[in-house]
């Protein structure tokens, strides 16, 4: 990608908004051993605590700020942003990630085949989507395909349970840092509880 971008001319421009941090210390661009020209962070750089975004580019390109940029962040912004930074440090923090993520996605795919559905679970580390649909959404054509009604019904029954998702399916999610083994089998079972209240609606 990045020959071909440099070929025509171009540079490659990576967006990290969702993936920066969470998918790997390093982004995509590290999971996928993507060099871009200039990268793009968002929230998550702040940790939950303050609103923040960064653009970050390769050296050589001696690139400059313009006037239409924002103004620098709050302290309090970039103090969230160095103690985020400061965790992350520590490679247990992805791998713990690696491993609640793979938890879930084991467990919607169990519940699926049990009541028998088509809920499938797209993930990359710790962000995944749900979508009721028997191919997987991976374009405009596969998400117009996507069973928006029984997630409607799924989504009300998690959320009597105190599970929050997507209000659209397949619409990204994220587990974080604080979630727990306990955390994920809760999520889980919510799912299951709701899709058998979906079952006996059904039968009804």
């Amino acid at each position: 990608m990045a020959e071909r971008t440099k070929a025509a001319g171009a540079r490659l421009v990576l967006d990290e908004t969702l993936t920066g941090f969470r998918v790997a210390r390093g982004g995509a661009a590290e999971a996928f051993g993507i060099s871009p020209d200039v990268a793009v962070f968002g929230g998550v750089l702040g940790g939950g605590v303050a609103q923040l975004a960064a653009l970050a580019w390769q050296r050589d390109l001696a690139a400059t700020p313009g006037d239409e940029l924002a103004p620098p962040p709050s302290p309090i912004a970039v103090l969230a942003a160095t103690a985020t930074l400061s965790v992350l440090r520590n490679d247990a923090v992805h791998q713990r990630l690696e491993e609640r993520g793979a938890q879930l996605q084991t467990g919607v795919e169990t519940l699926a085949e049990r009541f028998q559905r088509h809920l499938r679970c797209s993930r990359l580390g710790s962000v995944f989507s749900l979508a009721f649909a028997r191919q997987g959404v991976v374009d405009g054509n596969s998400f117009a395909r996507v069973d928006q009604e029984s997630w409607a019904r799924f989504l009300r029954h998690t959320r009597d349970g105190g599970v929050l998702l997507p209000t659209r399916a397949s619409s990204v999610a994220f587990l974080s840092h604080a979630h727990g083994v306990k955390d994920v089998e809760l999520i889980i079972s919510t799912m299951e509880a709701a899709l058998r209240r979906m079952q006996k609606e059904d039968e009804a």
